[in-house]
């Protein structure tokens, strides 16, 4: 069940990589139950992304996915990857659904505005650790890294924002763009987003979304957005 995930630690990562993409769930996460009543989200995130990864070979992008295949991988493990490769750009797939089966539209999530312990907090840990910092150190680590988690924010809403506006000019409706404290999102340093590529349990845009064609052409879209803002390669 973990071959994919221990594959990609073998994989030679000299080699850059510009994004990663994360099918949602997967193995017995299913995820949400789409309008037909049997298929099931984990299935619809696993084709985007490849439908998303092809579009970008094709513009010459380095991409690679968190599971290829029907596997469980925990939060943690989606992020190991993230974190082991280092990519500019870190998407993760979803599909909605509601309590009363009646929301519509795309929903993009960006990492939320961390920031860094304050002073207390940080000589505590230094003290209980027995490490020895000075005070100045400390202060100018805990500003630097307020620092890199608001550029890391900053980027992360640019790249969501740019993909709704793409989305919407090609005609699709996308419901909102906002912070998001998913665990996917913040256990590592690339920008990233979550996309939620619509409610699969809507009358008319879950069946949009079983179909391959609507898939094939979100995905394009979406890939020619990101290949845009997320190339790390020469």
């Amino acid at each position: 069940m973990l071959l994919s995930y221990i594959l990609f630690f073998l994989l030679d990562l000299t080699q850059p990589v510009d994004i990663i993409i994360d099918p949602g769930h997967g193995g017995t996460n299913f995820g949400a139950i789409a309008v037909d009543g049997k298929t099931k989200e984990k299935d619809l995130t696993l084709d985007l992304s490849l439908r998303i990864k092809k579009h970008l070979k094709k513009l010459k992008m380095s991409v690679e996915l968190t599971r290829t295949e029907d596997v469980f991988l925990s939060l943690y493990q989606r992020s190991r990857i993230a974190e082991k490769f280092n990519p500019a750009c870190f998407v993760s797939i979803h599909f909605n659904a509601s309590v009363l089966h009646n929301r519509k539209g795309i929903e993009i999530y960006h990492t939320d505005r961390l920031h860094a312990p304050a002073l207390g907090t940080i000589l505590s840990f230094a003290r209980n650790s027995q490490t020895r910092l000075s005070s100045s150190s400390i202060v100018t680590n805990s500003y630097i890294s307020d620092l890199r988690k608001r550029n890391s924010w900053e980027q992360s809403r640019n790249l969501a924002r740019r993909l709704a506006w793409r989305l919407l000019g090609k005609g699709y409706t996308v419901d909102r763009v906002a912070e998001g404290t998913f665990d996917v999102l913040t256990g590592h340093s690339s920008k990233a987003i979550l996309l939620e590529a619509g409610f699969l349990d809507h009358v008319r845009e879950g069946r949009n979304v079983l179909s391959p064609t609507w898939r094939e052409n979100i995905a394009q879209v979406t890939a020619e957005a990101l290949s845009t803002l997320c190339r790390k390669t020469p």
